[in-house]
């Protein structure tokens, strides 16, 4: 089955400013493609947060991809995150 080669497990690292620099975990619940599409947005929301170069915080990071999450989701999938 194919859907079982897609996964809702991920890590990224990247430069938030000159000094600081991030990594983060998570790992969407349930397996198939909506969790590999969740984790999808995940990345997306990140990446799109970094280039605007405004100094957020580790939580208030995570607190604007919960929020992109919840809208595409609905809460109907959870993702467990660990940023630092």
């Amino acid at each position: 089955e194919q859907a079982s080669f897609c996964g809702g497990d991920f890590w990224t690292y990247g430069r938030l400013d000159g000094s600081r620099v991030f990594l983060l975990v998570g790992d969407v619940t349930g397996h198939g493609m909506p969790a590999a599409l969740l984790t999808a947005v995940a990345r997306s929301s990140l990446d799109t947060m970094l280039p605007l170069k405004v100094a957020l915080s580790p939580s208030a990071m995570l607190e604007r991809l919960n929020g992109a999450l919840y809208e595409s989701t609905k809460g109907q999938l959870q993702m467990t995150a660990w940023l630092g």
